[in-house]
């Protein structure tokens, strides 16, 4: 992936060796939660996103990929969608992937009620 993101650096490598140490990968997570219906709670799967420890990886993956399907690296495929639109139009993806990011919420959080 190194190659495709205009000089960002990361340590994500080029073969998707990150995959395996995503929590998602992960035997008890149901990979449904990740594709709901328009309007669906997204809180199971971004919560399981935010305690990722290869979160980035996965979210620079699917931007650069142009996957607009569930949810990857914490973000819906419109947030992706925004992100891949910054980034092509010469946004560093680090950047571009910041811009579109949920705010405020870190591993543990529990959604706010009311």
């Amino acid at each position: 992936m190194k190659e495709l993101v205009n000089g960002d650096e990361t340590q994500c490598g080029t073969n998707n060796a990150w995959e395996a140490l995503a929590r998602c990968a992960k035997p008890d997570v149901d990979p449904a939660i990740f594709y709901v219906e328009r309007g669906a709670d997204l809180e199971p799967a971004r919560a399981v996103c935010r305690c990722c420890p290869v979160q980035l990886c996965c979210a620079m993956d699917a931007v650069v990929r142009g996957d607009d399907h569930g949810i990857w690296g914490n973000l819906s495929g419109r947030q992706r969608r925004k992100a891949r639109s910054l980034y092509l139009n010469g946004t560093p993806l680090l950047m571009s992937i910041a811009q579109v990011a949920e705010r405020g919420r870190s591993c543990g959080d529990r959604p706010l009620q009311g």
